[in-house]
């Protein structure tokens, strides 16, 4: 059972739908997974996984970026704190994430990914207001009304029901409860990751001028002469996914863990032709850690757009395929 970021959910869902096929045919076990598709819908089967009595009642792997439910305070005693699940963090772990302290001491959780969150500043609407350069920054009265920070709801109508919980206990940890006043007096709305990217630098009324927004869609925000990435001084929020998984289960469940944490997944989420498209620069993945960033030319764009178009095109076919059709003639748009 599984939460993933958005712009990642059909690569991950393409390459688990391999791995369970696989797994199916050699072993003869039929595992089952759950991965909501929607962006910000399906979600309500987290809200109350951690009220579960029962150990067995748990899913066996849970895959998740969310900071409540399974580390409220009762969950914790009731199973994580009798020794239920066991951490499965790749060996040997890459130095830069063995320094910083990345790996559950209590050998329980797994990191298996980060998503730093940086700022996303609009020029324009910045005015003369200084450039907010760290996170207490942003809490400054300057900033009043001016900052959009992750959420999403169903309707205007409805209440959020998923918000950057880790931010807001980041601030909490470093500046109380004032810290939390300040950010909500200087917070405009709560918009989606993906939407904040679209319309950062335009003059939609639902933008703001500082966005708290995950770098690879910073990046991607099509108005970079209006905008700018902005990294904190003491460094991006390092926003945290990871797996919990029950120790008596880990030999049935080698096949995901391996996938979740191994270097195909990474390959996949940094080179895919979608994510890389729009932005200006690329990341190489080199022992699990960032080696270089390399500028995107034109001819490369251009080369990206043309992948974009295979991709499209072959997520048709599989799609075809799958409710029972046949390819009998030549496939004319994969020569040129």
């Amino acid at each position: 059972m599984g939460r993933i970021p958005v712009p990642l959910k059909y690569t991950f869902k393409d390459g688990l739908e391999a791995i369970l096929k696989n797994y199916r045919i050699e072993k003869g076990i039929r595992l089952k997974c759950y991965f909501p598709m929607g962006g910000g819908s399906g979600y309500s089967l987290f809200q109350h996984i951690h009220e579960v009595d029962n150990i067995d009642d748990f899913p066996n792997i849970v895959l998740s970026s969310s900071f409540d439910n399974v580390f409220e305070k009762n969950f914790f005693g009731k199973f994580i704190d009798k020794g239920y699940f066991q951490a499965c963090q790749p060996k040997p772990l890459p130095p830069i994430y063995a320094e910083c302290g990345i790996e559950d001491p209590e050998k329980q959780f797994t990191i298996f990914a980060v998503v730093p969150i940086v700022f996303l500043v609009d020029h324009r609407r910045l005015g003369s207001l200084p450039v907010p350069g760290q996170w207490s920054d942003i809490l400054d009265p300057i900033y009043h009304d001016k900052i959009i920070v992750g959420g999403w709801r169903k309707d205007e109508k409805s209440p959020y029901s998923e918000f950057n919980t880790f931010l807001f206990l980041n601030i909490y940890k470093d500046h109380g409860i004032q810290g939390l006043k300040h950010l909500a007096y200087n917070t405009k709305n709560m918009l989606h990751y993906v939407h904040m990217s679209r319309i950062a630098g335009s003059d939609n009324e639902l933008g703001a001028t500082i966005y708290i927004i995950p770098w690879f869609l910073a990046d991607i925000c099509p108005r970079g002469g209006k905008t700018s990435v902005i990294w904190p001084g003491y460094g991006a929020l390092a926003f945290p996914f990871y797996i919990l998984a029950k120790k008596a289960k880990l030999e049935e469940l080698d096949a995901l863990i391996k996938y979740t944490t191994g270097r195909k997944i990474v390959l996949v989420s940094t080179h895919d032709p979608l994510l890389a498209l729009m932005g200006n620069r690329r990341i190489v993945i080199r022992n699990g850690a960032i080696s270089n960033i390399i500028e995107t030319s034109k001819q490369e764009r251009a080369n990206l757009e043309y992948m974009e178009f295979l991709d499209c095109k072959m997520t048709e076919l599989r799609d075809m395929l799958r409710n029972g059709g046949r390819i009998d003639t030549e496939l004319n748009w994969c020569s040129g």
